[in-house]
């Protein structure tokens, strides 16, 4: 919440200081194999796998606001970006996990998801092509803080 608070105040100060600004709505969709290592199972247990092997799957919503301060960056071409956005993943990839139960020490589950806040800042350089078009090459650092992890025991 406090990172929400300061990037807020940075939009407000920002837009009437440095003037022309554009924001972008994005939505990613990332898709890949997961293989995560097995620190669960002894190493002389009966059919142990060393890695548990799946697939994930994450997409959001992110607000991008791109603009030039012209007090830090001289350059025309120049443009910083700052965004926060949203961002779930779910992990298909049947592992077991810690549970804190008095019947069952590990649990195991076919998937689990994490809910998370994004942010972002970065640097993009703009090409003018023709009046109609431009090429943009961006830069940037982005984190993800993960707010809801969601874990359902299969067995």
């Amino acid at each position: 919440m406090k990172y929400l608070v300061i990037l807020y105040s940075f939009f407000i100060v920002s837009i009437p200081i440095y003037g022309q600004g554009n924001f972008t709505l994005s939505m990613p969709v990332i898709y890949s194999k997961v293989e995560l290592p097995n620190n669960w199972s002894p190493p002389t247990a009966i059919n142990r796998e060393n890695k548990f092997n799946g697939t994930a799957l994450g997409y959001g919503a992110n607000v991008n606001y791109s603009f030039r301060p012209t007090t830090l960056i001289k350059n025309k071409h120049i443009l910083m970006n700052i965004g926060v956005g949203y961002f779930t993943q779910r992990f298909n990839l049947k592992r077991p996990f810690d549970y804190d139960a008095p019947v069952q020490p590990i649990f195991y589950t076919n998937y689990y998801s994490y809910h998370c806040l994004q942010g972002l800042i970065g640097l993009a350089y703009n090409y003018s092509l023709s009046k109609n078009y431009f090429l943009t090459g961006n830069l940037s650092y982005s984190w993800l803080n993960s707010f809801q992890q969601e874990y359902t025991p299969t067995y």
